[in-house]
């Protein structure tokens, strides 16, 4: 009887001391409750600095996250590639900034933040030597050095999805260990604003290349997660030591975050695809370079002439379409910069004396258009007085219903007051056959701008949105003075010269700047800031409290 009793009591003991074991070093550390029910409101959380830059020696150990489900999971797809450089797939490049640092990373303003880059010099914007950090480590326990940016800068140059912005780079070289030294075509003082470019270990061209990130990719257990990198330098900072990996797919994606399988994910809210989320949640949208405009064509006589496109200007109601089309979820572009922009003036905007309406309505009378033959159309006073009929053809890419009904919103206006238009919605292919044959005299257009918000695809004869021949060699010295503006006063100056160029002039109009949006449980994030250059580039300032 004791014998049995002793046998029962060491099963009992290894039982307690395997569930000790089990509970007690999870990959997940686990801290106590902070008893936090609830964030505050977005717009009263603390400021905090977009990128955490290198420091000799990690900081103060955060709180751990407090995980319901003990898991934090982001959406992936380990069908396709990783790398931050050659790789197209939205859900992966958007886990870079996990995976991987730059040597600038763009804040709220569009200004560049040194991440990587201890220091820069230039003595004449064009010829630049960038600096990095010592003891940068990578994933695979390497330490960064300058044959590492170079190696990624130069593979970026030749990237589908990385090489326009980096045009105007003749050379990229190691210059010392831990200096770069990168020369441009033309002088360019806001080069580091493009620089937010992943770098990666020289001479990888896997898939998953090492990296510099607070995150590596671990593929080794049942399923893919990105695992805390000891090696980072503030990773005591991190929130979660695992962030697991979930794939789906578009049409899923509601259901799997509903669910709480996957607990962020990113959208452009005007997109042409909408996920349907029923679950209770907090949005957040960050600014882009992401520019909506008119496009114009100056194959009638009256778009010849800058007062009919400042009167088309004034129809298109800018405010109007943010608020009303895109719900408030674009910022009105009154100018060519966006108003988001470090070096944007609102005094500088043109004045609007009335409505959309009004506003044209007294441009088009001071410019002689007039009924002249009682058909409710207007015809245009040609310059020997004589009055012709008048036509304009404007088209809309049929793919995305908000541009749609912006579009329809602006003809509604033009129609109106008496013009005759005729609105065009049409297949893609359509539309592009259109306008590279110049069968319109508006479109309404989209493009990503670089961060250095160079407009010369727009700006520029033969530029590769200037499909209405609008662009003139006028505007190649503005566009120059804007980037080769060095001090702080000659930035302002240029910028607001280029702004009223265009405004004045308007040979193309600038509508709306796009935001993005990224989507957590409700009370689940604190901390986020995400920018352009990437939703977790903030992550040492995270908490997560995820409470199933």
């Amino acid at each position: 009887m004791k014998k049995a009793f002793l046998i029962l009591f060491i099963v009992l003991a290894v039982i307690a001391v395997a569930a000790a074991v089990v509970f007690g070093t999870g990959l997940l550390t686990f801290g106590e409750d902070t008893g936090a029910a609830a964030s505050p409101p977005l717009e009263t959380e603390e400021p905090a600095a977009s990128i955490t830059p290198p420091s000799p020696s990690p900081g103060p150990t955060r709180a751990p996250a407090v995980l319901g489900d003990n898991r934090f999971s982001l959406r992936h797809n380990p069908d396709v590639s990783l790398n931050p450089i050659t790789g197209t797939d939205p859900d992966n490049l958007r886990l870079g900034s996990l995976l991987y640092e730059s040597l600038f990373a763009l804040d709220e303003r569009f200004t560049a933040v040194p991440v990587l880059c201890e220091s820069y010099h230039t003595d004449n914007g064009k010829t630049f030597r960038f600096t990095i950090y010592e003891d940068i480590a990578m994933s695979d326990g390497t330490t960064m050095d300058a044959y590492d940016v170079a190696y990624s800068l130069n593979r970026a140059r030749e990237s589908s999805r990385l090489s326009a912005r980096l045009s105007d780079i003749t050379s990229v070289t190691v210059f010392e260990r831990l200096t770069v030294e990168v020369t441009l075509g033309h002088v360019n003082y806001r080069l580091p604003t493009l620089l937010d470019v992943p770098i990666i270990k020289y001479g990888s061209t896997g898939t998953v290349p090492p990296g510099s990130g607070p995150y590596r990719y671990d593929a080794t257990g049942e399923e893919p997660m990105l695992v805390k990198s000891i090696e980072y330098r503030n990773s005591s900072l991190l929130p979660v030591d695992v962030i697991y990996l979930e794939s789906c797919t578009d049409a899923e994606l509601g259901e799997r975050f509903t669910s709480q399988r996957i607990d962020l994910y990113e959208d452009d809210p005007m997109g042409g695809y909408r996920v349907i989320v029923p679950r209770d949640h907090e949005t957040r949208y960050y600014d882009t370079t992401t520019l909506q405009f008119l496009g114009l064509n100056d194959r009638v006589e009256a778009m010849r002439d800058p007062a009919f496109r400042r009167a088309i200007a004034a129809a298109a109601d800018v405010r109007g379409l943010a608020a009303e089309i895109m719900g408030g979820h674009a910022v009105a572009a009154p100018l060519a910069l966006s108003p988001r922009h470090a070096l944007y003036n609102a005094a500088w905007e043109p004045k609007r004396t009335g409505s959309a309406f009004a506003e044209l309505s007294g441009i088009l009378a001071e410019m002689g258009f007039e009924d002249t033959d009682s058909d409710r159309y207007l015809e245009y006073m040609r310059e020997d007085g004589s009055h012709s009929p008048f036509t304009l053809t404007f088209i809309v890419n049929d793919d995305n219903e908000f541009k749609v009904a912006a579009a329809e919103r602006i003809a509604d206006v033009i129609s109106r007051v008496g013009l005759d238009i005729e609105l065009k919605v049409l297949p893609w292919d359509e539309f592009e056959a259109v306008l590279k044959s110049g069968g319109f005299d508006m479109y309404y257009g989209e493009v990503r701008l670089s961060a250095d918000f160079n407009l010369s695809p727009l700006l520029l004869p033969g530029g590769s949105l200037d499909y209405g021949g609008m662009g003139g060699e006028k505007y190649r010295a503005l566009l120059a003075d804007f980037s080769a503006a060095e001090s702080e006063k000659a930035q302002t100056d240029a910028a607001r010269a280029l702004c009223y160029a265009v405004e004045d002039d308007a040979p193309f109009i600038p509508l709306l700047y796009k935001q993005f949006a990224v989507h957590t449980g409700r009370n689940v994030a604190r901390g986020l800031r995400p920018t352009q250059s990437g939703i977790f580039t903030n992550i040492t300032q995270w908490q997560l409290i995820i409470d199933n």
